[in-house]
Protein backbone atom coordinates (compact mmCIF):
# COMPACT_ATOMS: atom_id res chain seq x y z
CA UNK A 1 0.00 0.00 0.00
CA UNK A 2 1.67 3.14 -1.02
CA UNK A 3 0.00 6.37 0.48
CA UNK A 4 1.56 10.21 -0.12
CA UNK A 5 3.04 12.49 2.61
CA UNK A 6 2.92 16.09 1.25
CA UNK A 7 4.77 18.50 2.48
CA UNK A 8 3.61 21.92 3.24
CA UNK A 9 4.70 25.48 4.03
CA UNK A 10 3.39 28.00 6.33
CA UNK A 11 3.62 31.85 6.41
CA UNK A 12 6.24 32.36 8.93
CA UNK A 13 4.90 32.07 12.81
CA UNK A 14 3.70 30.65 15.50
CA UNK A 15 1.02 28.98 16.99
CA UNK A 16 0.46 28.47 20.51
CA UNK A 17 -3.18 28.99 20.71
CA UNK A 18 -4.33 28.39 16.94
CA UNK A 19 -7.82 29.11 15.52
CA UNK A 20 -9.35 29.18 11.87
CA UNK A 21 -11.41 32.52 11.34
CA UNK A 22 -14.27 32.80 13.77
CA UNK A 23 -13.62 28.75 14.82
CA UNK A 24 -11.83 28.83 18.49
CA UNK A 25 -9.22 25.64 18.24
CA UNK A 26 -7.32 23.69 21.10
CA UNK A 27 -3.74 25.13 22.30
CA UNK A 28 -1.31 22.84 22.16
CA UNK A 29 -0.16 21.26 25.52
CA UNK A 30 2.85 19.83 24.11
CA UNK A 31 6.16 19.75 25.49
CA UNK A 32 9.62 19.47 23.40
CA UNK A 33 12.18 17.24 24.33
CA UNK A 34 15.69 17.65 21.91
CA UNK A 35 16.58 14.50 20.87
CA UNK A 36 19.54 13.08 18.45
CA UNK A 37 18.73 13.05 14.57
CA UNK A 38 15.85 11.23 13.74
CA UNK A 39 16.07 7.50 12.78
CA UNK A 40 18.14 6.86 9.42
CA UNK A 41 16.99 5.71 6.41
CA UNK A 42 17.15 1.85 6.02
CA UNK A 43 15.83 1.42 10.00
CA UNK A 44 12.37 -0.12 8.53
CA UNK A 45 10.49 3.08 9.09
CA UNK A 46 8.49 3.19 6.46
CA UNK A 47 7.65 7.05 5.92
CA UNK A 48 9.74 8.17 8.14
CA UNK A 49 12.99 6.63 6.04
CA UNK A 50 11.08 8.40 2.98
CA UNK A 51 10.76 11.78 4.62
CA UNK A 52 14.29 11.44 5.46
CA UNK A 53 15.59 10.51 2.05
CA UNK A 54 13.55 13.57 0.99
CA UNK A 55 15.29 15.50 3.16
CA UNK A 56 19.30 14.38 2.98
CA UNK A 57 18.42 15.41 -1.34
CA UNK A 58 17.45 19.14 -0.48
CA UNK A 59 20.15 19.04 2.68
CA UNK A 60 22.47 16.47 2.09
CA UNK A 61 24.89 15.71 4.73
CA UNK A 62 23.11 17.95 7.64
CA UNK A 63 22.48 17.19 10.88
CA UNK A 64 18.97 19.16 11.94
CA UNK A 65 18.21 20.04 15.14
CA UNK A 66 15.83 17.38 16.01
CA UNK A 67 12.68 17.35 18.23
CA UNK A 68 10.36 15.17 19.85
CA UNK A 69 6.97 15.34 21.15
CA UNK A 70 6.30 13.24 24.50
CA UNK A 71 4.40 10.63 24.68
CA UNK A 72 4.45 10.41 20.99
CA UNK A 73 1.47 11.07 18.35
CA UNK A 74 0.03 7.15 19.59
CA UNK A 75 -0.14 8.64 23.22
CA UNK A 76 -1.62 11.69 22.32
CA UNK A 77 1.25 14.25 21.15
CA UNK A 78 0.06 16.38 18.24
CA UNK A 79 3.49 15.16 16.43
CA UNK A 80 6.34 12.59 16.89
CA UNK A 81 8.83 15.24 16.37
CA UNK A 82 10.13 17.65 14.26
CA UNK A 83 13.59 18.52 12.44
CA UNK A 84 14.66 22.25 11.78
CA UNK A 85 17.51 22.31 8.82
CA UNK A 86 19.91 25.26 7.83
CA UNK A 87 18.96 26.60 4.66
CA UNK A 88 21.44 29.60 4.18
CA UNK A 89 18.94 32.89 4.59
CA UNK A 90 16.53 30.45 6.42
CA UNK A 91 15.65 27.66 8.78
CA UNK A 92 13.77 24.58 7.14
CA UNK A 93 11.30 23.25 9.42
CA UNK A 94 9.96 19.83 8.80
CA UNK A 95 7.82 17.80 10.94
CA UNK A 96 6.97 13.82 11.61
CA UNK A 97 3.88 12.68 12.87
CA UNK A 98 0.91 13.80 10.24
CA UNK A 99 1.87 11.25 7.81
CA UNK A 100 1.79 7.47 8.25
CA UNK A 101 5.99 7.12 10.10
CA UNK A 102 6.19 3.34 10.56
CA UNK A 103 5.02 0.46 8.50
CA UNK A 104 1.91 -1.09 10.79
CA UNK A 105 1.88 -5.16 11.60
CA UNK A 106 -1.73 -4.95 10.51
CA UNK A 107 -2.85 -1.99 8.18
CA UNK A 108 -6.33 -2.77 9.65
CA UNK A 109 -5.71 -1.30 12.99
CA UNK A 110 -4.32 2.05 11.66
CA UNK A 111 -6.53 4.79 12.28
CA UNK A 112 -6.10 8.33 11.07
CA UNK A 113 -6.62 10.00 14.67
CA UNK A 114 -3.08 8.16 14.87
CA UNK A 115 -1.68 8.97 12.06
CA UNK A 116 -1.60 8.36 8.27
CA UNK A 117 -3.27 11.73 7.21
CA UNK A 118 -1.32 11.74 4.27
CA UNK A 119 0.39 15.44 4.81
CA UNK A 120 3.48 16.35 6.56
CA UNK A 121 4.13 20.61 7.85
CA UNK A 122 7.22 23.01 7.08
CA UNK A 123 8.06 26.25 7.59
CA UNK A 124 10.38 28.00 6.64
CA UNK A 125 11.91 31.02 8.72
CA UNK A 126 13.98 33.98 8.08
CA UNK A 127 17.36 33.70 10.05
CA UNK A 128 19.22 36.35 11.75
CA UNK A 129 22.43 36.95 11.16
CA UNK A 130 23.11 36.24 14.77
CA UNK A 131 21.64 32.78 14.94
CA UNK A 132 23.73 29.68 15.11
CA UNK A 133 20.77 27.29 16.22
CA UNK A 134 17.29 27.16 14.55
CA UNK A 135 15.37 28.96 17.25
CA UNK A 136 12.97 27.07 19.41
CA UNK A 137 9.40 28.33 19.02
CA UNK A 138 8.77 26.99 15.69
CA UNK A 139 8.60 23.83 16.91
CA UNK A 140 5.74 24.73 19.03
CA UNK A 141 3.66 27.07 16.27
CA UNK A 142 4.12 23.26 14.17
CA UNK A 143 3.03 21.56 16.96
CA UNK A 144 0.10 23.59 17.39
CA UNK A 145 -1.11 23.63 13.77
CA UNK A 146 -0.78 19.27 14.00
CA UNK A 147 -3.30 19.86 16.77
CA UNK A 148 -5.28 21.79 15.39
CA UNK A 149 -6.11 19.96 12.14
CA UNK A 150 -5.82 16.73 14.89
CA UNK A 151 -8.94 18.70 16.61
CA UNK A 152 -10.91 19.71 13.73
CA UNK A 153 -10.37 16.23 12.28
CA UNK A 154 -9.56 17.77 9.38
CA UNK A 155 -6.55 18.39 7.18
CA UNK A 156 -4.91 21.45 5.59
CA UNK A 157 -4.60 21.64 2.11
CA UNK A 158 -3.03 24.09 -0.19
CA UNK A 159 -4.73 27.74 -0.30
CA UNK A 160 -6.35 27.25 2.87
CA UNK A 161 -5.94 30.22 5.37
CA UNK A 162 -5.73 30.07 9.29
CA UNK A 163 -5.96 32.65 11.23
CA UNK A 164 -4.52 33.25 14.33
CA UNK A 165 -6.08 36.41 15.14
CA UNK A 166 -3.08 37.30 17.02
CA UNK A 167 1.24 37.77 15.98
CA UNK A 168 1.34 34.16 14.41
CA UNK A 169 5.12 33.87 16.05
CA UNK A 170 2.92 33.28 19.62
CA UNK A 171 4.58 36.72 20.64
CA UNK A 172 3.69 38.34 23.56
CA UNK A 173 2.65 34.83 24.87
CA UNK A 174 5.78 33.08 24.27
CA UNK A 175 8.46 35.63 25.22
CA UNK A 176 11.36 33.76 23.15
CA UNK A 177 9.25 34.44 20.11
CA UNK A 178 9.88 37.56 17.47
CA UNK A 179 7.12 40.13 17.48
CA UNK A 180 5.18 40.56 14.48
CA UNK A 181 2.12 42.20 12.87
CA UNK A 182 1.14 38.76 10.75
CA UNK A 183 -1.38 37.29 11.89
CA UNK A 184 -2.79 34.14 9.97
CA UNK A 185 -1.09 31.45 7.51
CA UNK A 186 -1.35 30.42 4.23
CA UNK A 187 -0.87 26.77 3.66
CA UNK A 188 0.89 26.06 0.09
CA UNK A 189 3.29 23.23 -1.18
CA UNK A 190 7.00 23.07 -0.07
CA UNK A 191 8.57 23.87 -3.52
CA UNK A 192 11.42 21.85 -2.76
CA UNK A 193 10.56 18.66 -0.88
CA UNK A 194 7.20 18.52 -3.69
CA UNK A 195 5.18 15.08 -2.96
CA UNK A 196 7.00 12.49 -1.22
CA UNK A 197 5.65 9.05 -1.37
CA UNK A 198 5.41 6.92 1.48
CA UNK A 199 4.43 3.43 2.21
Amino acid sequence: MTGRAYARSYGRGNLKGATRANDPGRPCACKTRPTARPTAAGSGGGGWDALIVALERVHPGQEPRHVAYPPGVHFGAPLQGCSAYDAGDHWHYVTFGMSELYVPDDLERVHPSVSGWGFELTMRVPRRADEEEAPGWPFIVLAGIAQQARTKGEPFLVDDRLDRGAPVTGYPDDATAPPTGLTAYAFALDQQLQVTHTP
